[in-house]
């Protein structure tokens, strides 16, 4: 090997080299991103807490995933949760533990009917951030797991009539909304 083709070996090294660290520089600047959003929220609990102590109910405590008595049909939800099971370690690798640990362990699979699999989370912010930022990898990772094309989303507490985990608001059924939250348009 003679010398420029040992620099051209160096460079492609170096070429490599600076591809990773943008990976991870991007990574980070999402894990700084959460973690300022964690801050706001519990610098939000505090001031609420601080203000009238005795309406406060602490949100930081994520409930345990409680897959009984959160779900839609009774299949629809095994087949939700048995994806999920099998999905959970590959989001694990795609995202930092910090990531994984405060917005995607805490979603509770919901349901699975005509290639719609919907994650359920306990707050409106998260429905947000996680549709905002990490919606893409874990409909990826979803896909990979089922094995052909399939819509994910993400609803929360408030998308849902009260005392009804079949109906969101205005009596339209999880399955008939876009990722948007509007109802989809009935094909003739």
């Amino acid at each position: 090997m003679n010398n420029e083709d040992q620099i051209l070996a160096v460079l492609a090294s170096i070429q490599a080299d600076i591809a990773d660290l943008k990976e991870r520089q991007v990574s980070t600047q999402a894990d700084i991103a959460a973690l300022k959003d964690v801050k706001d929220i519990i610098v939000n609990m505090a001031a609420k807490f601080e203000a009238k102590p005795d309406l406060v109910e602490l949100e930081l405590n994520v409930p345990e995933n409680d897959l009984a008595s959160s779900h839609g049909s009774d299949s629809a939800s095994e087949t939700a949760i048995k994806y999920w099971t099998e999905t959970l370690p590959l989001l694990q690798k795609s995202f930092s533990d910090i990531v994984f640990t405060a917005w995607i362990e805490p979603l509770v699979p919901y349901s699975y009917n005509d290639n719609v699999y919907i994650l359920k989370t306990n707050r409106d912010f998260a429905k947000a951030t996680v549709n905002d930022r990490y919606l893409l990898e874990i409909t990826k990772c979803i896909r990979t797991v089922i094995g052909h094309d399939v819509d994910v989303r993400i609803v929360s507490p408030d998308d849902f009539e009260p005392n009804d985990n079949q109906t969101l608001r205005h009596g339209i059924p999880v399955s008939e909304v876009d990722l948007c939250g509007n109802q989809k348009e009935k094909l003739k």
